[in-house]
This record gives C-alpha cells, sequence and structure tokens, in this order.
C-alpha cells in the first residue's frame, strides 16, 4: 500500500510533498514491524514444526524447502529494510536541514503540488 502510494506521488511530481515525507516514513516503520521484527518470531514457529513426527516422514526436499524458503526471504526483507533505511536517510538529509528549516521542521525545498512554498 505505502509502496503503491509512494510510487503515484513519484509519478505525479509530488516527490518533494510533506505527504510523500510522511508516506515514506510510514513504510518504513510498517515494514520493519511486519516483515523484519517478525523474523525471530516466525524462525521459532518453523523450529517448532520441526520437533513434530509429521515432519520426520517428509522426503529430504520436503525438509529442506521450508528452510530454504526462510532463508531466502529473509535476506531479501533485510535487503529491502537497508535500501528503504538508505532512501528515508537520504531523504532526511535533504528535506529536515540544519537550521534552514520552518516552523514545521521542514527544510524550504518542499513544495506543494503547484510548485508553491507549502503553507502551514
Amino acid at each position: 500500500m505505502f509502496a503503491f502510494g509512494r510510487n503515484v506521488l513519484h509519478q505525479s511530481g509530488l516527490r518533494t510533498t510533506p505527504l510523500y515525507y510522511y508516506n515514506s516514513q510510514a513504510m518504513l516503520v510498517t515494514f520493519t514491524l511486519f516483515r523484519v521484527l517478525t523474523i525471530p518470531i516466525l524462525l521459532y514457529m518453523l523450529l517448532t514444526v520441526i520437533r513434530t513426527d509429521d515432519f520426520y516422514m517428509l522426503d529430504r526436499l520436503g525438509k529442506a524447502l521450508p528452510f530454504a524458503a526462510h532463508c531466502v526471504m529473509d535476506v531479501l526483507n533485510v535487503r529491502w529494510l537497508c535500501k528503504i533505511l538508505r532512501s528515508v536517510r537520504r531523504m532526511m538529509s535533504t528535506w529536515v536541514g540544519s537550521g534552514n528549516n520552518n516552523k514545521n521542521g521542514f527544510h524550504s525545498k518542499l513544495s506543494t503540488a503547484d510548485g508553491n512554498q507549502p503553507v502551514y
């Protein structure tokens, strides 16, 4: 949802609006909560399934596939998180300046859709 909204804002030329900034922050928070911080929980759930008798009846591929899928998804999620963090850090260093902010903390480079400075 946030990635789609971010793409729509980017394609619409609204990349320098506060809405784009807040959308990026929300995407970072939700991705971290639901994709990265759940990795240990899902690993624990996978390890509890291993201890069942039904798991021992699987062939080698059936035993290896859950581990391989879990590892691949974990690596992808951490990689995507690093990209999101890099993007948000770059955006914050550009938009939340050091001393050149207005009263709401946004850098003076922010503008509205029509190119004017936002009115707060």
